[in-house]
C-alpha cells in the first residue's frame, strides 16, 4: 500500500531529522530507469511517478521515494546533507502567475522579492458556440488574449532582462492551460526554454494578487513524498 504527501519546507525539514538513509539522489534523465536496482515495490512506485524534470530521492531503507521542487544534477548516493544544501541555498528564481485577464511577475532572491509587477487585462468569457454572433465574439475574444500576452509577455522581460543571467530557475503558476499557451505565444521565454531552467511543475494559485505573489515561494518548496 502506497501512502502519498506533499509537505512544506518546514515540515518537510522536521521529517527528514528522523531519516537515517542511505540517499540516493537520481537526476532527471535516470529516473525512474534508475529504480530498477531496488526493490519490486521501489520500482513499481518510480514508474507509477513516472519521469519528471527534476529527478528522486530514493531511501531504499526506509521505504520512500522523494520528489524534491528543483531539479538533482547528478546520480550518486549521499546523506541528507545534500537535500539541506538544496534548502538552504539562496537561489534566484524567476515567478508568472498568470490567468486570463490578470498576471503577477517576480523574481526572488533567496527569499526576498526583488522586482515585481501585477497587473489585470478584460478578457472576455467564453459563450456558447454556434452562428455569427457567436464567431464574431469569438475573434473579439482572441484578439483580447492576444493582446493580453503581448502584454504580459513585455511586462515579463521589462522585469526580467536586467536578471537574465542570475535567473535559475523559472515557475510558473495558476492556469495550467492558459500558461501552456502563453509559453508558446511569448518569444522571450524561449532563451529560458533553451537553459531547460522553465519548471514543468505549476503552482497552485488562487488569484494573481500581490499577496500571492508574496508567499509563492511556499508552493515552490513543496516536496511530494510517497511511502509503502
Amino acid at each position: 500500500m502506497m501512502n502519498f504527501s506533499e509537505l512544506y519546507k518546514k515540515d518537510f525539514l522536521e521529517m527528514i531529522e528522523t531519516l537515517n538513509g542511505p540517499f540516493v539522489y537520481v537526476n532527471p534523465h535516470e529516473f525512474p530507469d534508475f529504480s530498477d536496482n531496488f526493490s519490486e515495490d521501489i520500482q513499481e512506485i518510480a514508474y507509477r511517478i513516472g519521469k519528471n524534470d527534476v529527478g528522486a530521492v530514493i531511501l531504499p531503507e526506509e521505504n520512500k521515494i522523494i520528489i524534491p521542487p528543483l531539479p538533482i544534477e547528478k546520480t550518486f548516493e549521499g546523506d541528507k546533507n545534500f537535500l539541506l544544501e538544496m534548502i538552504n541555498k539562496k537561489y534566484t528564481i524567476g515567478i508568472i502567475l498568470l490567468r486570463l485577464g490578470e498576471y503577477s511577475i517576480g523574481i526572488f532572491e533567496g527569499n526576498n522579492l526583488i522586482v515585481h509587477k501585477t497587473g489585470t487585462q478584460f478578457v472576455s468569457g467564453k459563450i456558447k458556440a454556434g452562428g455569427q454572433s457567436a464567431a464574431r465574439f469569438q475573434r473579439v475574444r482572441e484578439g483580447q488574449i492576444n493582446d493580453f500576452f503581448k502584454r504580459v509577455c513585455s511586462q515579463i522581460k521589462e522585469k526580467f532582462n536586467p536578471y537574465e543571467e542570475k535567473i535559475e530557475f523559472i515557475f510558473f503558476g495558476g492556469d495550467s492551460i492558459v500558461v501552456k499557451e502563453f509559453i508558446e505565444f511569448c518569444d522571450y521565454m524561449k532563451r529560458f526554454k533553451e537553459r531547460n531552467i522553465i519548471m514543468k511543475r505549476i503552482l497552485s494559485a488562487r488569484h494573481m494578487k500581490l499577496k500571492m505573489l508574496k508567499n509563492i515561494l511556499k508552493e515552490v518548496w513543496k516536496f511530494r513524498v510517497y511511502e509503502f
